[in-house]
């Protein structure tokens, strides 16, 4: 029997962007703007030593006046090594565990992002992945 092992090896951003819609009417316009959040993760396997590459994809789309403003998009990734685990966990850890480990340097990059561009940061609140997680489980999107 394996003994469980749960290791993060890497986090990196795999890819940023940002698009502005409406350019300097961004910041001569009053502020109130629209946001909506949309997150989704995605893991692969990377066929050795029983690591996994798990992607959190986090799209800001912000409007002003019912107007789209701006667009970010941050997929933030990581490499890790998981052995040892029913497939039942091993699901709910790539799922769950690693989406969480992921998020805070994600708001982080969206929030800087947003800031270099000269707009408002954005602020993203925290997430219950598992919750998410179920929510897909229910669905029968999780294997």
């Amino acid at each position: 029997m394996v003994t469980p092992h749960f290791e993060i090896q890497r986090q990196y951003v795999k890819d940023m962007s940002y698009e502005s819609f409406i350019g300097p009417a961004l910041f001569t316009a009053t502020w109130a703007p629209g946001i909506e959040v949309d997150v989704a993760s995605r893991d692969t396997a990377l066929g050795e030593e029983d690591r996994y590459e798990v992607e959190l994809i986090v799209t800001v789309k912000v409007s002003l006046n019912d107007k789209p403003a701006y667009l970010i998009e941050v997929t933030q990734a990581g490499i890790f090594q998981i052995r040892g685990f029913t497939q039942d966990e091993l699901s709910q850890t790539l799922g769950i565990m690693c989406p969480t480990f992921l998020y805070p340097y994600a708001r982080e990059a969206v929030d800087n992002i947003a800031t270099k561009a000269g707009a408002i940061p954005v602020g993203l609140q925290p997430i219950d992945f598992e919750s998410m997680y179920l929510d897909k489980q229910a669905a029968g999107k999780v294997a």
